[in-house]
């Protein structure tokens, strides 16, 4: 009878508390399931050039962000195209980018969130011409260094090429950028170089320089304005770029 009066005691035992250990288990599962993980401790930023713009702007919030115990990578890239890329493949290792406006498709890219517009990037089109350049279609059949392959300079240049009819078919596309371009142009390989910048660099400085090359001002930006709305005008006053020579010697759009 006593093993009896065991066993039973045992049973009641397991009939109270084995209910409420599953009960505890699956509340941890439930938990697991709706519960936000703790933030990560380290993200990697694509940026672009090393000596672009985007990477100085990556180093300033590496800073910043070491302050509040993140440790923040960059990667170099060829620029904002190749920067989608990168965060739309899983196994690329990008948590964050800089990205040109007008690259991203929301269609193609639906799990993309653009946090901020961070600064403007002016399109620079310089062109060896001995009077001031206005429109792109003056552009067409001639030889144009339109950025380099994964960047954003040749995503917006092909686009405003084509809508004023110029192409790869009437007109000679060389997929170089930065130095490679600038040099270009100065050596007389290519008729004109596009740059998107948020700063004028000392390539591009050297181009100002240069009485062979011009800088276009675009006469029908408030045009590309209205069709594109990622686009924007952007001013840059006469001697702005240089007081010594008064380069723009004029108002530029």
């Amino acid at each position: 009878m006593a093993k009896s009066t065991e066993d039973g005691h045992m049973w009641d035992i397991l009939k109270v508390y084995v209910p409420i250990t599953i009960l505890v288990v699956a509340g941890f599962v439930v938990a697991w399931q709706f519960v936000d993980p703790a933030p990560p401790k380290t993200i990697t930023i694509a940026t672009g050039a090393a000596d672009g713009a985007y990477t100085a702007s990556a180093k300033n919030y590496q800073e910043i962000l070491a302050e509040a115990g993140l440790k923040v990578t960059i990667r170099h890239t060829a620029g904002a195209a190749e920067n989608i890329q990168l965060l739309n493949d899983p196994k690329s290792g990008v948590d964050v980018a800089f990205v040109q406006g007008g690259i991203g498709d929301p269609f193609g890219a639906p799990n993309l969130i653009s946090i901020a517009s961070v600064f403007l990037e002016p399109l620079w089109v310089f062109v060896r011409s001995d009077t001031e350049p206005q429109r792109l279609i003056t552009l067409k059949g001639k030889r144009l260094a339109i950025g380099a392959a994964g960047s954003g300079t040749r995503v917006l240049a092909k686009t405003l090429l084509v809508a004023n009819g110029i192409d790869d078919e009437n007109s000679s596309f060389q997929s170089i950028g930065g130095a490679d371009a600038a040099r270009a142009l100065k050596d007389g390989k290519v008729d004109a170089a596009f740059f998107v910048a948020a700063r004028m660099s000392e390539t591009m400085n050297s181009l100002l320089r240069d009485p062979n090359i011009r800088l276009m001002n675009f006469a029908r930006a408030e045009a590309y304005k209205r069709l594109y709305a990622y686009l924007s005008r952007v001013t840059v006053p006469e001697g702005a770029l240089a007081l010594d020579t008064n380069k723009p010697p004029r108002d530029l759009s």
